[in-house]
């Protein structure tokens, strides 16, 4: 069983001044619990007292939302450049060891050991 406490507060003021109704410091106390990370509530009073009310005051229930990591695209220092195709974000997050003999290829060692290209 949760246990409250009640605390009685009178306040006074010129309805020409400042609040002409008593809502209106209602939602100024709401207001100000609001910013301070608490949830208040007003309760309706059946008594025939006027300017009598209840505010229940509850802790706000925070509910933390993970950041999400965007891991398909290379974090990057600084831009470089025109900005990648879909095809070359994909070839640079693909993990490929070249073989010898296909590096040999690109550098075109073995065409030049075959003859096709001039040195």
């Amino acid at each position: 069983m949760k246990r409250y406490v009640l605390i009685r507060y009178t306040f006074m003021f010129d309805p020409s001044e400042t609040f002409q109704h008593k809502s209106d410091v209602d939602k100024l106390l709401t207001d100000a619990f609001d910013s301070r990370g608490m949830e208040a509530q007003n309760v309706d009073v059946v008594s025939g007292a006027v300017g009598e009310g209840i505010i229940l005051i509850k802790k706000k229930e925070m509910i933390e939302i993970p950041q999400q990591q965007n891991n398909l695209l290379p974090e990057s220092k600084e831009p470089v450049g025109r900005p990648k195709t879909m095809k070359g974000i994909v070839k640079e997050l693909t993990q490929h060891i070249a073989k010898p003999q296909e590096r040999d290829f690109k550098k075109g060692v073995l065409l030049k050991r075959k003859g096709y290209l001039k040195r």
